[in-house]
């Protein structure tokens, strides 16, 4: 988005040298970039978050990506985590879209835009002794993309998701991260060299993607010509890696 030309507010809960570190690679594109902590289940978090980003212009854009999944089966899941996967994945992503909506509606003075929420392949899969309530979580985001979508189109607002797959990222450096790769069961199929989960029986490993190339399709969604609604499934984003 950087090289669009695009200024960014990075929203994080936690670990603030990450997106200080993305702001810092986006600068040299010419483009304004802050790193702004939020908590996205406050109202107060996310007004500030969005009141971040009014300082630096116009909002037309905005991304929502949530992650909080601890790896377990979905029986031994402490009902803490539960609400908590169900609170940041789902009502985080409500209340940033709510915020979007009034900041850009052209019915209240804005200028129009695109919402793109960051769904999962889970919320079809189910991510069975993994993720389940993380699933349902993201199933939630692709029933509110659709419902927002032709809600919000005729305030000039475009509503779109991508659902990526496997993605190499920290997140799943869990409790199974000692356990060794599982093996791939389907021939040809590549060992996943950076997630250790227990896979239901006959599933097979993928290829995970990078951040980059999940990334890729976040200006394809944003600017999707179709108007609205388009909820990604796993092939939009998942690359074939070199």
């Amino acid at each position: 988005m950087a090289g669009q030309g695009h200024d960014l507010v990075l929203g994080y809960r936690s670990g603030a040298e990450q997106p200080a570190a993305v702001a810092e690679q986006a600068r040299p594109s010419g483009v304004r970039a802050v790193a702004v902590r939020a908590e996205v289940t406050s109202d107060s978090d996310v007004d500030g978050l969005f009141a971040a980003a009014a300082e630096l212009g116009q909002l037309r854009a905005g991304q929502q990506r949530r992650a909080d999944r601890p790896h377990r089966r979905s029986g031994r899941h402490a009902h803490r985590t539960i609400r908590q996967v169900l609170e940041v994945n789902l009502l985080g992503t409500i209340l940033c879209a709510r915020r979007a909506a009034q900041v850009m509606s052209t019915r209240r003075g804005g200028a129009g835009g695109a919402i793109v929420n960051v769904s999962s392949s889970g919320a079809t899969l189910g991510s069975p002794h993994e993720y389940v309530h993380y699933a349902a979580a993201k199933a939630g985001v692709d029933a509110l993309t659709m419902g927002l979508g032709k809600e919000l189109a005729a305030e000039g607002i475009r509503v779109n998701a991508v659902a990526p797959g496997l993605v190499r990222t920290g997140i799943h450096a869990g409790p199974n991260a000692s356990t060794p790769p599982w093996p791939a069961s389907r021939p040809g199929a590549p060992v996943n060299p950076t997630r250790s989960p227990r896979p239901s029986p006959g599933c097979w490993a993928s290829k995970p993607a990078t951040p980059a190339e999940r990334c890729c399709a976040w200006p394809e969604a944003s600017e999707a010509a179709e108007p609205n609604s388009r909820s990604g499934r796993p092939g939009l984003t998942r690359r074939a890696l070199p």
